[in-house]
């Protein structure tokens, strides 16, 4: 027997305990160029810090997945992981 729940969840509201952590954490995430203004758009190296976090987001933090997504060795990826949290810092 299959049970299937669906539940309206406003992000309002205090996460629900009974939901999974993944559910309740999730964060929409989408990459978007838009504007005229140029002062309105990021730098490169910001769009590219942003989209290798989604990936790494979307593949559940697997440095080896993420990398082959992104078309970048592992030894990249890491480097780029290194300075983006060197420089949180």
């Amino acid at each position: 027997m299959i049970v299937l729940l669906m539940i309206h969840y406003d992000r309002e509201c205090a996460p629900q305990p009974f939901l999974p952590e993944r559910i309740r954490d999730y964060h929409a995430s989408h990459v978007l160029v838009v504007g005229e203004d140029p002062s309105e758009l990021a730098p490169m190296e910001e769009v590219e810090r942003r989209y290798i976090a989604r990936v790494m987001q979307a593949v559940g933090g697997n440095k080896t997945l993420a990398a082959k997504v992104l078309g970048f060795d592992r030894k990249t990826l890491y480097n780029k992981l290194e300075k983006r949290d060197g420089d949180k810092s």
